[in-house]
């Protein structure tokens, strides 16, 4: 998330941003939720959506479909009718249904 946040700020432009977006759209489409060595922390289901102003920001609406359609679509082929909290939640206060998760509906 803090990546995403670098390139809404534009304190990476051109060919950085790219590389940057880049390992972003790679981290949220590998669909293993827990923390990968050497590879950036996973955004939440909510701040996906500041993850997508920056892609949208790049021009790069299709990684932010290529995204929505791997980590939501995953839900849905699960048979999930509500967005969850987290991609995990296997924690004491985690929500099967929280409704700020549900911004894809506006980025398709």
């Amino acid at each position: 998330m803090a990546l995403a946040l670098l390139i809404l700020t534009a304190m990476v432009k051109g060919d950085e941003a790219a590389a940057l977006a880049d390992r972003i759209v790679a981290r949220s489409l590998d669909l293993r939720d827990g923390p990968l060595p050497g590879q950036p922390m996973l955004a939440s289901p909510f701040m996906h959506h500041y993850l997508f102003l920056g892609l949208q920001q790049l021009g790069r609406r299709r990684d932010i479909h290529a995204v929505i359609a791997a980590r939501w679509g995953r839900r849905v082929r699960e048979g999930r009718p509500t967005t969850p909290e987290n991609w995990s939640i296997d924690f004491p206060d985690g929500s099967a249904c929280h409704g700020f998760s549900a911004h894809p509906l506006g980025w398709l």
